[in-house]
């Protein structure tokens, strides 16, 4: 897993749908308009999923970049696997993509989750 590139064309080919952190979405730049701020981003993701305890959260890198905020021991998720990580437009808010045990479509995303 040192080779990400290389390790995710494999699973790809073995489990063709499933996607690898670099298959995330991204913002969509705004002309004239700014950033929500981290607070209100996590607002948004704590009103939506309020489960939980905020693990961490990453800030946007860069104009197409995207907050990704991660919730950990999420009451009935998985006995294995009780995270849940949510990413959100950095510009309106909009939650671009969550990732828990729920949203899994391959085996190849249960191999790499």
């Amino acid at each position: 897993m040192n080779l990400p590139d290389q390790f995710m064309a494999l699973i790809k080919q073995l489990s063709p749908g499933t996607q690898g952190f670099m298959d995330s979405p991204h913002s969509l730049p705004a002309p004239g308009k700014k950033p929500i701020g981290s607070a209100q981003a996590l607002s948004i993701v704590q009103s939506r999923y309020p489960e939980g305890r905020i693990d961490w959260l990453n800030n946007p890198d860069g104009d197409t970049g995207v907050y990704r905020v991660s919730i950990s021991d999420v009451p009935n998720l998985s006995r294995f696997w009780s995270e849940r990580q949510i990413t959100v437009d950095q510009y309106n808010g909009t939650i671009l993509k969550v990732q828990d045990p729920s949203t899994r479509s391959t085996g190849g995303q249960t191999f790499v989750e």
